[in-house]
């Protein structure tokens, strides 16, 4: 005779059922002993899974609390956007060197990182001359594409100091793609808006505007390894700074 499949589960479950309440005695105590410790074991292992997947991340205000009466050291770190140290590029598009500006009628620059691309990451090295608190700003240009803004995570020294800096932003810049006409009654239509290219100083601000200030990072004097994960990209990077 043959089972459907609702009536073989539940024969099984039945099964299983009768087992669990058997007394340990039916069973080689050898095995017994050997299917706890494995059970243990799975148990200990999906314990620490679970505490690895459901650490809390630092938010920006408890990182500034913590850290904004640290030293502001009256100095200023130029790193050129090409003096990456490990680039990789995970998504649709091109990394390369070279001149940029042209394209888009502005001023051309040279020795430029050209990331025309989706994602990736880059890497670079850097020597603090003093323990203390900085910001960054970026020059850089965006590149017209389909993604609204620059999006990127900041890791120092292989970690996202809080939150906000594994959503970090820069803008596009957009103008209106036409001229204002106006409707059969009379009102003002404004055209569609586009994106432009751009040279642009900015300093990396908070994207929840909770803060109006640049974004605090703390970092002891020496060496450091900055990484920019990129998940939405396409910008044209001449240096950033940490002032």
């Amino acid at each position: 005779m043959k089972l459907h499949g609702t009536m073989r589960r539940t024969v099984g479950l039945l099964l299983a059922a009768f087992l669990l309440t058997q007394p340990a005695a039916l069973f080689p105590v050898s095995a017994a002993k050997s299917d706890d410790a494995d059970t243990a074991d799975l148990l200990l292992t999906a314990a620490e899974d679970t505490e690895t997947l459901y650490v809390e991340q630092e938010t920006y205000s408890d990182y500034f609390d913590r850290y904004s009466g640290e030293t502001r050291p009256d100095t200023e770190i130029l790193v050129e956007g090409t003096d990456y140290t490990d680039l990789e590029e995970t998504g649709d598009g091109t990394i390369s060197v070279g001149s940029f500006g042209s394209e888009y009628g502005q001023e051309i620059k040279d020795n430029i990182l050209i990331w025309d691309a989706s994602d990736g990451t880059v890497t670079y090295n850097v020597t603090i001359p003093e323990t203390g608190v900085y910001t960054f700003e970026f020059s850089y240009m965006p590149i017209p594409s389909n993604m609204a803004n620059i999006e990127f995570s900041i890791l120092v020294d292989g970690e996202v100091p809080y939150d906000t800096a594994s959503r970090a932003t820069l803008n596009k810049v957009y103008m209106n793609n036409g001229e204002i006409t106006l409707d059969s009654k009379g009102n003002q239509v404004r055209p569609s808006q586009k994106q432009v290219g751009l040279w642009l100083d900015t300093p990396l601000m908070d994207v929840e505007g909770l803060f109006n200030d640049p974004l605090l990072f703390y970092f002891e004097k020496g060496k450091h390894e900055i990484i920019f994960e990129i998940s939405k990209g396409f910008f044209a990077l001449e240096y950033f700074k940490l002032t």
